[in-house]
């Protein structure tokens, strides 16, 4: 029998390790600000700050813990800083942030949170 994706049960999933690293990064002292943070320009997961440091978190989730440093492509790297561009054009209150893009990497180990996960014209 041919198993296939059911787009329901990974986006559910996907949410459930959403949530896990945003508890793990309010124990890191994180301050969440927005989660699913959308907008035409690209989509940001978890949206936090911390020391006048604003902070775009991509999570990703593999069994497998070597594949994790690849599954954020360029083109979804380029979206999540646009919007993170975006957040905080449209909020005064975070104009003067050190703006930076993070990877938060979930597998059957635990959780790596990677700084600076890619760099960009930030």
């Amino acid at each position: 029998m041919i198993k296939l994706f059911n787009i329901k049960t990974s986006y559910n999933l996907g949410k459930s390790f959403e949530k896990k690293a945003a508890d793990y990064l309010k124990k890191q002292g994180w301050q969440v600000i927005i989660m699913n943070y959308k907008t035409k320009l690209g989509e940001i997961d978890i949206l936090a700050e911390k020391a006048n440091t604003l902070v775009a978190f991509e999570v990703k989730y593999r069994e497998n813990e070597s594949e994790l440093p690849y599954v954020i492509l360029p083109r979804q790297q380029k979206r999540i800083q646009n919007a993170l561009l975006f957040f905080q054009q449209n909020n005064a209150k975070y104009n003067n942030y050190y703006l930076r893009l993070d990877a938060i990497l979930i597998s059957k180990s635990g959780i790596n949170h990677i700084e600076n996960a890619w760099e960009e014209i930030i």
